[in-house]
């Protein structure tokens, strides 16, 4: 009983962490896209979002944990109704993080198309030669003398902006990937609990069973009980009137034979 109770409040705790974790992941992605958008704020997120990922996955385990412990005894019902109670605040929560994790895939994805479309419409306005500007490459071939350092300054930075915007662009499109990923692990975490549901159902309902029957067994016993009562006053009411006409006999008996004798 101990180690149920154990694994109750461990459940209850990573329910709690979820909802909260949750709520503050609500917060931060409605700043994607804004100034505070940043590699580092992004990183954030998605530690938060993994965090609470593998909060999930280990209530779910812990839920069937919970689930195959042994039913049996006298608190068999009030520990069914618990791991109802659980689960069904489990899969609240879940349902919660999992549509704040779509809002999130959601946003994230119409970012990643700004960008992209921005880091194209940057790219088009110079001609490239196998991925390098056609400018730098003449820059370069230019004699030192007749090059202009900050025209060449100039392209550089354009060159390392450029290099920037793709490589946020990477990330941000595997920070999708992993969300779309996550969302599916969700899926899964959900087939379980809905697995979970209809055994536990069942097993309340052969509980449920097993009471009535109990129920129906220990009337039927009330009856063949009554019923022996019964039978046991009818056989001692005979017997006490055999005893009476027994006693009825021997004493007529003992008149006739005293009556012979005395004549």
């Amino acid at each position: 009983m101990g180690d149920f109770n154990s694994l109750c409040q461990l459940i209850g705790q990573n329910i709690q962490k979820i909802s909260n974790q949750t709520e503050t992941v609500h917060r931060m992605i409605g700043k994607l896209g804004t100034a505070d958008d940043t590699t580092s704020y992004r990183e954030q997120l998605h530690q938060l979002q993994h965090s609470t990922q593998a909060i999930a996955k280990e209530t779910s385990t812990k839920l069937k944990l919970l689930d195959s412990s042994d039913p049996r005894g006298s608190d068999a019902r009030h520990r069914k109704l618990q791991k109802e109670r659980l689960t069904s605040k489990f899969s609240e929560v879940l349902n919660e993080f999992q549509d704040v994790q779509r809002e999130a895939a959601k946003k994230e994805s119409s970012v990643v198309q700004r960008v992209r479309a921005a880091s194209q419409s940057s790219q088009s306005k110079e001609p490239r030669t196998g991925g390098i500007s056609y400018e730098l490459v003449q820059l370069e071939q230019k004699d030192d003398s007749e090059t202009d350092t900050g025209a060449t300054a100039d392209m550089q930075q354009v060159l390392a902006d450029e290099e920037l915007q793709l490589q946020q662009l990477h990330e941000r499109e595997g920070q999708l990937r992993q969300l779309e990923s996550d969302i599916v692990d969700c899926n899964q975490i959900f087939k379980d609990i809905a697995t979970m549901v209809h055994e536990q159902g069942d097993m309340v309902d052969s509980i449920e069973g097993n009471v009535e029957t109990a129920a129906v067994r220990v009337e039927e016993g009330n009856k063949q009980l009554r019923s022996a009562r019964k039978y046991q006053v009818k056989s001692r009411k005979k017997l006490c009137i055999l005893i009476v006409v027994l006693v009825i006999i021997v004493g007529v008996l003992a008149i006739i034979i005293w009556q012979a004798t005395s004549g």
